[in-house]
C-alpha cells in the first residue's frame, strides 16, 4: 500500500543532485483503511485534533494520507542517514508555513540539520519527500482539463519542445509532466516567494532513458540559472516530479531521443 518512490527516479534524483539522499513515498489514498483508531499510531496529538476539524472525508483522507507519506518518508531518511534511532510517527510533528508549505517541527532527539518536506497529492495519490535541501515533490493525474488551462502554465514554445523531445509521449502526458515539474520547482523556490507558473521557463529537455525525464527551467528574465526537475511517468499514468536546490551547477545527463 505504502511504497517507495521507483528505484529509476531515485537513481536519477541522484544524478541531478549528487551527494544528496531523498526518500519519498506514496500512497493511494483509495485503498488506504478507512480512518480509524488504528491510524493514531501516525499521528502526533495536535495531528488528530487538526484531522477531527475536517468535516468531509475527502479531505481527511487527502491529509491523512499526507501525512502517513511524510511520517514513512521521515522514519526511513533517519534510518540511513543517521546514527540515533528515528523517533515514533506519533512523536513527529507536521506544520505549515502561512504559505502553506509543510514542515516537521523540531524534535530534540533529532541532529541538526533537520529534514525539510515537501507534500503532494492528486485525486488518487498523495506522497511526501524528504531530504536536507530545500525541495518539491509533485504527483499529477493527467486529466483533460490540463487542455483547457494550458495557456495559464505552458507557453507556445514550451509545447513545441514537448512535442519535438517527447514525440513518443501523447500530449496529455506531456502536459502532465509539464505541469508536475513546475509545481515541484514552485514549491522548491517557496523559501524566496512562491513564482508563477508562467514565471518558470522551460530551456531544455533530457531523456537519459525510456522511463525518466528531465526538464530543466529558468526563471523568466534569468537564463544563467538553471534549475533540473526529474521527472517519470508512474505504471497508474500519473506524473510524478521531484526539484531539489544545487549549491552548484551539475553536468546533466545527455538525452538518448
Amino acid at each position: 500500500m505504502l511504497t517507495p518512490i521507483p528505484t529509476r527516479l531515485v537513481a536519477l534524483c541522484n544524478t541531478l543532485y549528487p551527494n544528496l539522499d531523498i526518500s519519498a513515498w506514496i500512497l493511494p489514498i483509495e485503498k488506504m483503511a478507512t480512518i480509524s483508531p488504528a491510524l493514531e499510531q501516525w499521528l502526533h496529538t495536535d495531528e488528530l485534533t487538526q484531522l477531527s476539524s475536517y468535516t468531509f472525508e475527502k479531505r481527511q483522507r487527502e491529509w491523512l494520507a499526507g501525512r502517513i507519506c511524510s511520517k514513512k518518508a521521515l522514519q526511513h531518511f533517519l534510518q540511513s542517514n543517521s546514527t540515533t534511532t528515528p523517533p515514533s510517527h506519533a512523536s513527529a510533528k507536521v506544520g505549515s508555513k502561512e504559505s502553506g508549505q509543510p514542515f516537521f517541527k523540531q524534535i530534540d532527539s533529532v541532529p541538526p540539520p533537520f529534514p525539510r518536506l515537501s507534500i503532494t497529492h492528486s485525486h488518487g495519490y498523495a506522497a511526501a519527500l524528504v531530504t536536507t535541501v530545500h525541495c518539491g515533490i509533485d504527483i499529477q493525474l493527467p486529466a483533460d482539463n490540463l487542455h483547457r488551462v494550458k495557456d495559464h502554465f505552458c507557453t507556445a514554445e514550451e509545447e513545441r519542445q514537448l512535442q519535438q523531445s517527447l514525440p513518443e509521449q501523447d500530449k496529455i502526458t506531456q502536459l502532465t509532466l509539464l505541469w508536475a515539474g513546475k509545481e515541484a520547482l514552485k514549491k522548491m523556490l517557496s523559501h524566496q516567494g512562491i513564482p508563477g507558473f508562467l514565471a518558470l521557463q522551460l530551456q531544455r529537455i533530457s531523456c537519459p532513458d525510456q522511463n525518466n525525464t528531465i526538464l530543466t527551467f529558468c526563471r523568466s528574465g534569468n537564463s544563467q540559472s538553471s534549475f533540473p526537475v526529474a521527472t517519470t511517468t508512474l505504471n497508474s499514468g500519473y506524473g510524478l516530479a521531484i526539484a531539489c536546490l544545487r549549491h552548484s551547477p551539475q553536468t546533466l545527463p545527455t538525452s538518448t531521443m
